[in-house]
């Protein structure tokens, strides 16, 4: 039995196609587009742009994206306590700018016109033009989650994640994704 969501009663979904026929095509064009994002955006912060993604995983609910982090992200300081923030941004302690960012996001995924002087004045005041640039291309790559959770594909290998639930991975220089691992990235200064 499922819900009209796609999920059974346990809460794991059913693929709705068959990944070792045609349709990896899709996945492919994915992937590429992904990489040509992660090549081309290097204005946003790693930090900003980890939330970003973390905010779009969570609006999606995609139960990949919800349980990985950006090795290099976590090592500049993305951490559990910091993510918690993410759902109720409006009323944490984050910076006036990641909230700007996150309204962004907000905007971009749930809206279909065009955005309130509300979130882009300050967005403007509190980010470049090359980051908004980069922020939008990231909650499109980031968006891919949709088709994703949608199509039932959104699952991650369990022997990934470690005890907290959350697997790493980073971007090589071509954009290409490595293997997601279970081990946390070192902080510099051991923290």
């Amino acid at each position: 039995m499922t819900t009209a969501q796609g999920r059974n009663p346990a809460g794991t979904r059913t693929p709705r196609i068959d990944r070792d026929a045609g349709d990896a095509s899709l996945l492919a064009a994915i992937k590429d587009f992904q990489a040509a994002v992660a090549r081309g955006c290097r204005e946003l912060d790693l930090v900003t742009g980890e939330l970003v993604r973390l905010r779009s995983a969570r609006v999606h609910d995609c139960r990949t994206c919800r349980s990985v982090r950006l090795g290099a992200a976590a090592t500049a300081g993305v951490d559990a306590p910091l993510t918690d923030k993410i759902d109720d941004h409006e009323h944490s302690d984050l910076p006036e700018r990641t909230k700007a960012a996150l309204r962004v996001v907000d905007w971009l995924i749930s809206r279909p016109d065009p955005a309130d002087v509300a979130v882009t004045a300050p967005a403007r005041a509190e980010l470049s033009a090359a980051e908004l640039t980069d922020l939008c291309l990231h909650v499109v790559k980031n968006s891919y989650q949709k088709v994703l959770v949608s199509l039932g594909l959104d699952d991650i290998d369990p022997a990934t994640l470690n005890d907290e639930g959350i697997a790493y991975y980073d971007f090589r220089e071509d954009g290409s994704r490595t293997a997601f691992r279970s081990d946390a990235p070192v902080r510099p200064g051991g923290g």
